[in-house]
C-alpha cells in the first residue's frame, strides 16, 4: 500500500521533541499549530541538519529569527537567513539546511491545517503567488512581533483560551508580515528583464519539474526562445536552465527516498521518468549514489 508523503509536520515535531530536543520550554504543539518561542529551535535546526536531507513542508510556517545565523536551501535557492530576519513558507515547499552559525533563537508559528485562510479578504501572500520569503526588517519590527508571538503564546497557556481570539492574533501577524512584505517590494529596485526571466522560471520549475523535464515546456511558457532562456539563466545564475531542472527534480526525488516507503519503480513513476533504470541513471549521475544506496545511508 502506499503511504502519504511524510511532512515536516506535527507527527516529526513531536518525535523530535520528545527524543532530540534538550529545552522544550519554549515550544508548544498541537495536532493544528506549533508555537516556539525560545531557544528550542537550536535543537530542531540541528535535527534537520543532521538528517542530510531535504524536508517537505506542507504548511505555513511564519517565524522570526532573534538570533543566529542559517543557510538553508528553500524551493532550489540558498538563502542566508540572519538575525532580524523574517521568514515566511508556504504549503508545498522543499526545504534543506545547510549550515547554523551561533545559537538559534527563532520565535514563530506553524499552521498544519487551512485555518489561516478565513473567508473574506486574506492578505496577498496568502494567495499562492508568493511561495516563501526571507526579510531582514526593522529593529521596531521585530520588537513589535515578538511582543505578538509572546501574547499569543501567553494566550494558549491560559485555561480556557478562546479560538476566535487565537486567530485574530494570528491574522494580525499575517497582515503585518504582508505588509513588511509589499513595503520592501514597492522600495526595491527593479529586477532587470533577465533577473524577471529568472525569478519566473525558478517558479515555474518549483512547480512543474515533477511532469515537465525538458526546456521546450519552460520557454513556452515564457514566450522566449529555448536558446534564449539558456543563455539568460546561464548568465544570471551561472548554472544551465537543464541543470536547474535536474536539481528540482533530485531534490523532489530526496524527500521521496527519505520520507516516504515508496519504491524506486513507483517515485520513477511520479517524476515522469520512461522507466526506473533511466532514473536510477539519473539519480546515481547526480547525486554519487543509486536510490536504494541514498535512502539506506
Amino acid at each position: 500500500m502506499k503511504k502519504r508523503l511524510e511532512n515536516f509536520n506535527y507527527d516529526m515535531i513531536q518525535n523530535v521533541m520528545s527524543n532530540t530536543i534538550k529545552n522544550k520550554k519554549g515550544l508548544f504543539l498541537t495536532q493544528e499549530f506549533a508555537i516556539i518561542n525560545g531557544e528550542g529551535a537550536s535543537d530542531m535546526f540541528r535535527y534537520m541538519l543532521s538528517r542530510k536531507a531535504p524536508l517537505f513542508i506542507n504548511d505555513y510556517r511564519i517565524g522570526i529569527v532573534i538570533k543566529g545565523d542559517v543557510r538553508v536551501n528553500i524551493n532550489l535557492i540558498d538563502r542566508h537567513i540572519v538575525d532580524g530576519s523574517l521568514v515566511f513558507i508556504t504549503p508545498g515547499s522543499i526545504v534543506q539546511p545547510i549550515s547554523i552559525e551561533g545559537d538559534l533563537n527563532i520565535m514563530g508559528v506553524a499552521v498544519f491545517n487551512d485555518m489561516l485562510l478565513p473567508a473574506g479578504r486574506i492578505p496577498q501572500i496568502l494567495k499562492g503567488e508568493i511561495r516563501d520569503f526571507q526579510l531582514p526588517v526593522k529593529y521596531e519590527n521585530i520588537v513589535w512581533l515578538r511582543q505578538l508571538v509572546n501574547i499569543i503564546w501567553q494566550l494558549v497557556h491560559s485555561s480556557s483560551w478562546n479560538r476566535d481570539v487565537f486567530m485574530s492574533l494570528i491574522s494580525s501577524m499575517l497582515w503585518f508580515y504582508d505588509d513588511c512584505y509589499q513595503l520592501s517590494v514597492s522600495h526595491a529596485v527593479s529586477p532587470s528583464h533577465t533577473a524577471s526571466i529568472f525569478q519566473r522560471f525558478i517558479a515555474l520549475v518549483n512547480s512543474h519539474c515533477r511532469t515537465e523535464h525538458q526546456l521546450a515546456f519552460y520557454a513556452d511558457r515564457l514566450c522566449v526562445t529555448q536558446r534564449h532562456l539558456g543563455v539568460v539563466i546561464k548568465q544570471v545564475s551561472g548554472l544551465t536552465a537543464k541543470g536547474w531542472i535536474d536539481r528540482a527534480l533530485i531534490n523532489e526525488a530526496k524527500v521521496m527516498l527519505k520520507h516516504t516507503d515508496m519504491t524506486v519503480v513507483q517515485i520513477s513513476d511520479t517524476l515522469n521518468f520512461p522507466n526506473p533504470s533511466f532514473f536510477a541513471k539519473f539519480f546515481k549521475r547526480h547525486a554519487n549514489l543509486t536510490p536504494v544506496q541514498y535512502r539506506l545511508q
